[in-house]
């Protein structure tokens, strides 16, 4: 598996959110990284260019959630196959991952978290790199 070709899609309406995960992607050695920052806008990247990978956050602020994000995913035949993890909170529960439906995100991490767990959860999903 090439890090440098896979191409990502980093979906998180917080600006430093996104930075601190891009930092922590390019650690692992990804490089092809892309960023939405909200629901609507990683839809209308997904539809337009091929990606490996969605990383998500649950609360997106506006529109819709990351929770909705991976069940429009989930409904889209193209894209229902698309490895997607989920970025939760404290405040997020089992219930809430069930609540996206019965085949649920492919993993999910909790905030905070390192390029190491990160890493982790990408092997739990993609497979060994």
């Amino acid at each position: 598996m090439d890090l440098q070709s896979m191409k990502i899609l980093l979906v998180d309406d917080a600006k430093n959110m996104r930075i601190i995960s891009r930092n922590l992607l390019r650690q692992i050695g990804f490089a092809n990284i892309e960023e939405a920052t909200d629901g609507e806008m990683a839809l209308l990247k997904l539809r337009e260019s091929k990606y490996s990978l969605v990383i998500s956050d649950t609360d997106l602020g506006s529109g819709i959630s990351g929770i909705e994000l991976f069940k429009q995913i989930r409904a889209d035949r193209q894209l229902k196959s698309l490895a997607f993890i989920l970025i939760v909170d404290t405040e997020f529960s089992k219930r809430d991952f069930l609540a996206a439906g019965d085949t649920g995100p492919s993993s999910y991490i909790g905030r905070p978290f390192n390029a190491d767990s990160l890493k982790s959860k990408i092997v739990s999903v993609l497979g060994e790199f």
